[in-house]
């Protein structure tokens, strides 16, 4: 099940840890408008503008994150219900992934 902060945490088939969430770009509805400043404002300075006045973004704008300490996996489209589904079944989803850039080393 997903956490108060939206990870979930998995294991791999190889024992690896995986923590798994979903990410949104900031205000990505600016990316579909041609020219932003032409479009009508919800508030004068969106720094202060509520959740309710901003647009709702799009699933379709956001991906699923798996991160180990080793690596870090995107995957898009969000999966629907990726909250409850099983932990195999979460798997499946990260082994069909794409790797991102990978995470750096600390030192100690």
């Amino acid at each position: 099940m997903i956490d108060f902060y939206g990870i979930r945490r998995i294991f791999d088939e190889h024992g690896v840890s995986w923590e798994v969430w979903e990410a949104h770009p900031r205000l990505a509805e600016r990316r579909r408008l041609r020219d932003r400043r032409m479009a009508a404002r919800a508030v004068p300075d969106r720094r202060l503008a509520t959740s309710e006045q901003r647009p709702p973004l799009d699933p379709n704008d956001g991906w699923l994150v798996f991160k180990s300490v080793r690596e870090e996996r995107r995957r898009t489209p969000i999966p629907p219900g990726w909250e409850t589904m099983s932990a195999a079944a979460l798997a499946d989803v990260l082994r069909n992934s794409r790797s991102t850039a990978p995470v750096p080393r600390t030192r100690r």
